[in-house]
């Protein structure tokens, strides 16, 4: 056999290596395939962990929210149970606001009814008040006329007193009886109950005039005197006269036909709580100045 040349050799070489490669390659290949899918199998499984991760966020997430909805589903269905009793409140309050609406509806129509029949009151209340302010014109001018004739009464009577010695105190006796009788019907015209109304002597002083008399609810006691000329002095002496009394619950009086010194008069009287009473004739009776006795 003779020996091996270097081309042998070469040719030798070339063979195995070509074998070899023929022998391996799928090897090879199959560990490049295996690599590349073990490559997409750490980025999948790295894609999985941060996916696994994120759901279990999000698992997290709607436990919370789930329970949020819990406890909201509770407190819509407590908030659900109040408005159904308040909605059968309402209904019931409804129901009574019906009934009270139909009474007022009832009372309205009363209303209006009396409304009406008020109306006509009213208008026959005008007519009336018409004819009473003509009427009181009408007093108004006979009272003008009564204090010319009474003025000149009081002159007459004036002479009669002077001419006549005696005749002075009978006629101050008939002024008194006068005043007494026209007080008392003027009082009764103007609703009072008259129980006295008379001269009296009261802790042994001499008075022309005592009322007892009732208006409503108000008693009216009074102790006066009737003047025919009323004067500084004799409010004087009539405020001297109601000192000494051990009588206190009554009111002062005096009446009368003329005045001396008026503006002293008046300060006089109210000084004292002196009420002034003008007599006009008969049975009619104005207050003076110091206000409404009666």
């Amino acid at each position: 056999m003779s020996p091996l040349t270097k081309e042998d050799l070469q040719t030798i070489q070339e063979l195995i290596k070509t074998e070899v490669e023929i022998l391996f390659k799928p090897i090879l290949d199959s560990l490049k395939d295996i690599y590349r899918a073990l490559n997409e199998l750490r980025a999948r499984t790295e894609e999985n962990t941060k996916a696994i991760a994120e759901l279990r966020l999000a698992i997290a997430e709607l436990k919370s929210r789930t329970e949020e909805n819990t406890k909201a589903i509770a407190e819509l269905r407590a908030r659900t149970e109040e408005n159904t009793k308040a909605i059968a409140e309402l209904r019931s309050a409804i129901i009574e606001l019906r009934a009270v609406t139909e009474e007022n509806t009832k009372a309205i129509i009363e209303l209006r009814s009396r409304t009406e029949e008020n109306i006509k009151a009213i208008a026959e209340l005008r007519i009336r008040t018409e004819e009473n302010t003509k009427a009181i014109a009408e007093l108004r001018e006979t009272v003008a006329e009564m204090r010319k004739i009474l003025l000149s009464h009081d002159i007459m009577l004036k002479r009669l007193g002077k001419a006549v010695g005696g005749l002075g105190r009978s006629l101050g006796s008939l002024l008194e009886d006068s005043v007494r009788r026209g007080l008392k019907n003027w009082l009764i015209t103007n609703g009072y109950v008259v129980n006295q109304l008379e001269p009296k002597i009261i802790d042994n002083i001499e008075f022309d005039l005592y009322i007892d008399a009732i208006k409503g609810n108000r008693r009216l006691k009074v102790i006066g005197e009737i003047k025919q000329t009323i004067t500084p002095k004799k409010v004087e002496n009539f405020a001297l006269k109601l000192e000494k009394l051990s009588m206190k619950d009554f009111e002062a009086l005096m009446v009368f036909k003329r005045i001396k010194k008026k503006n002293s008069v008046i300060e006089k009287a109210k000084i004292k709580k002196i009420y002034l009473l003008y007599h006009l004739g008969d049975d009619v009776f104005v207050s003076y100045k110091l206000g409404d006795l009666f």
